[in-house]
């Protein structure tokens, strides 16, 4: 058995499985839509690719070899859907739409083109360097050399264009994409050189993935489907534990073909729940520890919280007791200091719900809710704020509204968006809060609650972010400038832990919010 052929697939293989992980996550995490179509059928369409290429390659049979090449010809869309992705992403969608149509009419065409004449893409495989096959050129296979050449010089261009006249996020996420892609594609390259017969080791293809879609993959998510400072970090962790997890496995499959090989007479069936047992003791083990990992960061978080909610109580209680007895001209300063010390509670309460919904099985107590007499408390306290500043609320209840949830959570949620409201509204606003059950709009059993402001709205291309960790609409940032950007976010993970939805309606800058949370109505059973 060659070891450089070995080799080559084993490291491809990893490849297969570092992509295959991300494109979980993104499955998984992303929120809908055309850069996460986009995203998924690039990585897939780089899977498709990694595979044909390492099982071609290794194949004895020069015909079967050119049969499972042929799905090489995936790569026509590999530059086309990774350039969708990153239009999509910047929402230049539109502005590329010409684009994009011819460039698709071209691909469907040259597809179509070698898929009825094989024969014009690849001739039969014959043996190369360590390969008992590999690629022969048909007679127009560089027409796919030359498109893919030139939509990707195409979008490196835009790319370094919109790179110059962008500026803070999008031109730092543009460096990553055009990096990505340009070394990438230029180390992805080599795959294609011995193909002409120039002596280049295809096994150093095998860095596409680390140099190009693991990047590209961090630029595309960040601020965008989903926070970035949680998925960058767990994208890296799921994929080195599937890559370490791949390895581990090969070898053992590697050292069982050896003992079969070395040793003809001995049980297989032997070797093999051996190191079936060996690789069952290395995922175990693998998966404690990144457990392990998730439930120290939790309880590290929890300790620190609580640390220093017992200060914060201390200094309430004593500017409290200060304020009754001391001089009127230091009543202000304790004013302040009181206002500061909640400040510090309400941030640390958020790091404690922060830490919460990153696990979906911590902290939630679940029991039957009323969750109509919950939103008019919070209205009635919203109330004073809203006198002192000059705001108008109105509540409306249709009935009872009974739900099975976590009181402190739902409260929560209600809290964040009646200060978002009353934060984001002027003096002379309207707010508006309705409350009511089997809504038109939605199907099933639900609760339904509107809480409608005047405010100062959601500009049109900042509305997909707002429930992103950290996010503020540009707007937002003018009118409140303590906010965080973690409220919004954390409702919708709260909301949807309990099955329910939050959207987001504004029709645009300067006309108002509309916040909408459904969840489902108690059962009777329960």
């Amino acid at each position: 058995m060659n070891i450089h052929l070995v080799l080559h697939d084993i490291l491809y293989f990893i490849d297969v499985l570092l992509v295959l992980s991300l494109i979980i996550l993104i499955a998984v995490k992303a929120k809908p839509g055309i850069a996460k179509v986009m995203l998924l059928t690039t990585w897939t369409s780089v899977i498709i690719f990694v595979v044909s290429h390492a099982v071609g390659v290794s194949v004895t049979d020069a015909d079967l070899s050119r049969k499972i090449l042929m799905f090489n010809l995936i790569d026509i869309l590999l530059p086309l859907s990774s350039a969708h992705c990153v239009f999509a992403l910047l929402g230049k969608n539109k502005a590329q739409k010409q684009v994009l149509g011819f460039m698709y009419t071209i691909a469907i065409a040259l597809a179509a083109t070698f898929i009825i004449h094989p024969q014009f893409f690849l001739l039969p495989s014959v043996p190369k360097l360590y390969f008992p096959n590999y690629y022969v050129p048909g007679p127009y296979y560089w027409v796919m050399l030359l498109y893919f050449f030139l939509v990707t010089t195409y979008f490196l261009i835009w790319m370094r264009r919109m790179y110059v006249i962008s500026n803070g996020i999008e031109k730092n996420r543009i460096k990553y994409f055009f990096l990505a892609l340009f070394l990438g594609y230029t180390i992805g390259s080599i795959d294609f050189l011995l193909i002409y017969n120039i002596p280049a080791d295809p096994l150093w293809g095998f860095l596409f993935v680390p140099l190009s879609v693991i990047p590209y993959t961090y630029a595309a998510l960040q601020y965008e489907l989903m926070d970035i400072s949680v998925v960058a970090k767990k994208a890296f962790i799921y994929a080195v534990t599937t890559a370490v997890i791949g390895l581990v496995l090969s070898v053992l499959n590697y050292a069982n073909t050896l003992i079969a090989d070395i040793y003809p007479h001995f049980p297989n069936v032997i070797s093999s729940i051996i190191f079936a047992l060996l690789a069952a003791v290395a995922v175990l083990f693998i998966w404690r520890k990144a457990r392990e990992s998730d439930v120290l960061k939790y309880e590290f978080i929890n300790v620190v919280t609580h640390k220093f909610r017992t200060p914060l109580t201390s200094i309430k209680w004593i500017s409290e007791n200060l304020k009754e007895t001391a001089p009127q001209d230091m009543k202000d300063d304790l004013l302040h200091i009181q206002s500061a010390n909640d400040r510090l509670v309400e941030l640390t309460n958020l790091l404690v719900n922060l830490a919460g919904t990153d696990d979906k099985s911590y902290e939630y107590a679940f029991s039957n809710v009323d969750v109509g007499a919950m939103l008019n408390n919070a209205v009635a306290e919203a109330k004073i704020k809203c006198d002192e500043k000059g705001i108008t609320v109105s509540y409306t209840s249709h009935g009872q509204c009974m739900i099975f949830a976590d009181q402190n959570k739902i409260k929560f949620v209600l809290q964040t968006l009646l200060d978002n409201a009353i934060s984001y509204t002027p003096k002379g606003g309207k707010i508006s809060v309705e409350i009511s059950v089997n809504n038109s709009q939605f199907s099933g059993e639900k609760v339904w609650i509107s809480i409608t402001d005047t405010g100062i709205g959601i500009p049109k291309d900042e509305q997909k972010f707002i429930f992103t960790k950290f996010y503020r609409a540009q707007n937002g940032r003018k009118a409140d400038t303590e906010g965080m950007g973690i409220g919004l976010y954390l409702s919708q993970r709260i909301v949807e832990r309990h099955k329910g939805k939050i959207i987001a309606q504004s029709a645009g800058e300067g006309r108002g919010t509309t916040f909408v949370v459904t969840l489902p109505v108690l059962n009777s059973d329960k």
